[in-house]
C-alpha cells in the first residue's frame, strides 16, 4: 500500500478522539499525536509500504503529476508482486497483516 507524503489516515479524527480521551476537542493536536496518522508515521508502524513524494505545494497543485507519481509506484509494486509464486505472495501478505497492531514500546529509564 502506498501513502502520498502529505496524506493521513485515521479511523477517528484527532477531535472526536480528543472528546472522548479527554472530554476536550481542543486538545485534538495532542490526540493527532498520539494517533500516529501521518503517512511518515504509518511507514515507521509497517502500514504503508511506500511513501510517495508530491508536488512542490501538494497533490492538489498538480494532479497529473502526483497521478503519475502513484502510477509509478503501482507499476513497481505490480512489477515486484508478479514475480513471485503464488504461495510466496500469499505469505507474505498473511505475514503482513499479522504483525499490523504489534508494536513495541520503548521502556523508559
Amino acid at each position: 500500500m502506498s501513502h502520498a507524503e502529505n496524506s493521513w489516515y485515521s479511523v477517528i479524527s484527532p477531535e472526536a478522539c480528543a472528546a472522548l480521551v479527554w472530554r476536550d476537542a481542543a486538545e485534538g493536536p495532542h490526540a493527532a499525536a498520539a494517533l500516529r496518522l501521518t503517512a511518515s508515521d504509518l511507514s515507521s508502524l509497517g502500514l504503508v509500504d511506500v511513501v510517495v513524494p508530491e508536488p512542490p505545494g501538494g497533490a492538489h497543485t498538480d494532479p497529473g503529476e502526483t497521478v503519475k507519481r502513484v502510477m509509478h509506484q503501482v507499476q513497481l509494486a505490480l512489477r515486484e508482486l508478479t514475480r513471485l509464486e503464488p504461495g510466496k505472495l500469499l505469505s507474505l501478505r498473511q505475514e503482513k497483516y499479522l504483525a499490523m497492531g504489534s508494536y513495541t514500546v520503548a521502556k523508559s529509564k
